[in-house]
């Protein structure tokens, strides 16, 4: 099959398709990713084709708006209006750009965010489609839509399970409310015909409902009993680069140089506060209360060597596949990507949450065991995170239930089970 993968995001909504599609191309398909332009280099790299749609998710991130709606106290929805807003005038482009990429493709696979522009490219073309979700996606009774907080401990049962569906359908609705006016007007403009008005999966999932797989470990979150057949939890799926990088010798040396460090480093969303110096001062705190040895992420912080104490090495990215499984703990901000390579490395997390669906992931990762209860960003302190990491550090049954996770998921190929089932159903 000729196979058109459609992802938009950041590097950890674009990676693990990447590595579906390098095991799809295996299998004998041919396959191409449509994503950012910054991405192209990375796809065309791996062997994949390229194709485009404009604009950058990152940028709409980073805008001052946005900034302002995390670094404040305000909600994931105004978060997520902010960055609708900078993406809306991109739209008629990226439906004039997707249907060029559809074009001779036997098959279109989308994301969540991409669902609806593919879903409706989809019936233009009369092509099949399925889904790949990163996170969890789809109505349940036995969790919450990420982009909102979990039901209360203290709420009885039944409360519990019809919120939890709520929260799903509601969400469905008002994304698809916030979307329609602008894909409306653009395929009014590209096809001629507009589109409905009432959120249309739900109806046409039902009916005849496409394969949905979910590129996370069944160990973290399992498959809800409520789910269709056609709905798979397949296990992550990990990129592996052509050519194994191996990590600094000076790194190297450190992490020999002692009793294991716990890694510290927060990933590119607070940039403000990284620039006025905030998180500098908060990890050097947080370190010395810990009084441990440390390896933290130099991006954006300005660490210079010189001027570190003994138990601090300041490193530049790198794969943490190779430095995590190093570590005695990993403290982080709680991304799909980020807390898979923690998980995947055997040892304890603590995540700081910033927005959605990094609160959902250290909710799932408190619940296993493999990870201290969470600390939301805007509460975060040095003195609550070093007792934290303290506790990730000492805590037996925390190191032994991340072990024991992190087996489980080394031992999974969420790639190979993917690809398997997108053959069975679609032969």
């Amino acid at each position: 099959m000729q196979i058109t993968i459609v992802t938009v995001g950041t590097r950890g909504d674009v990676e693990p398709f990447v590595a579906l599609g390098t095991g799809l191309q295996k299998a004998g398909h041919t396959v191409k990713i449509a994503t950012h332009e910054m991405f192209r280099t990375f796809v065309t790299e791996n062997g994949l084709d390229f194709a485009l749609i404009s604009g950058n998710v990152q940028e709409a991130i980073n805008s001052a708006e946005a900034r302002e709606a995390l670094e404040g106290s305000k909600t994931s929805f105004s978060f997520l209006w902010q960055v609708r807003s900078k993406a809306a005038p991109l739209v008629l482009a990226a439906v004039q750009e997707l249907s060029e990429a559809c074009k001779g493709a036997d098959h279109l696979m989308c994301t969540p965010l991409t669902l609806h522009i593919t879903y409706f490219l989809a019936k233009e073309f009369s092509i099949p489609i399925s889904v790949g979700c990163v996170n969890p996606a789809g109505p349940t009774r036995y969790f919450h839509n990420i982009v909102v907080p979990p039901a209360k401990e203290w709420w009885p049962g039944f409360a519990k399970k019809v919120y939890n569906v709520a929260s799903h359908l509601v969400m469905g609705e008002l994304v698809w409310q916030g979307e329609r006016p602008f894909l409306h007007k653009a395929w009014k403009e590209v096809f001629g015909h507009g589109l409905p008005f009432k959120e249309p999966l739900g109806p046409a999932f039902k009916k005849n409902p496409p394969l949905m797989l979910y590129a996370y470990s069944k160990y973290l979150l399992d498959k809800p009993a409520d789910w269709a057949s056609v709905q798979h939890v397949t296990g992550y799926w990990f990129w592996k680069p052509a050519t194994q990088k191996q990590l600094d010798p000076d790194l190297e040396a450190f992490i020999s140089n002692g009793e294991k460090p716990f890694y510290i480093g927060f990933g590119s969303m607070n940039s403000d506060q990284y620039k006025k110096g905030v998180i500098k001062k908060l990890i050097l705190e947080t370190v010395a209360k810990t009084g441990k040895r440390a390896v933290v992420l130099n991006a954006g912080l300005g660490l210079v060597k010189e001027e570190l104490p003994e138990n601090i090495f300041a490193t530049e990215p790198v794969p943490f596949e190779f430095l995590f499984p190093k570590m005695a703990a990993v403290v982080h901000h709680g991304g799909a990507g980020t807390t898979a390579a923690g998980l995947r490395a055997g040892v304890p997390s603590v995540i700081t949450p910033l927005i959605y669906d990094q609160r959902f992931w250290s909710w799932c990762v408190e619940k296993t065991g493999a990870g201290t209860k969470p600390i939301p960003w805007n509460s975060l302190t040095s003195d609550n995170l070093s007792q934290a990491i303290l506790e990730a550090l000492n805590s037996t049954e925390m190191q032994t239930k991340a072990h024991q996770i992190g087996e489980n998921i080394r031992n999974e190929n969420g790639v190979e089970n993917a690809v398997k089932l997108i053959n069975e159903y679609y032969k």
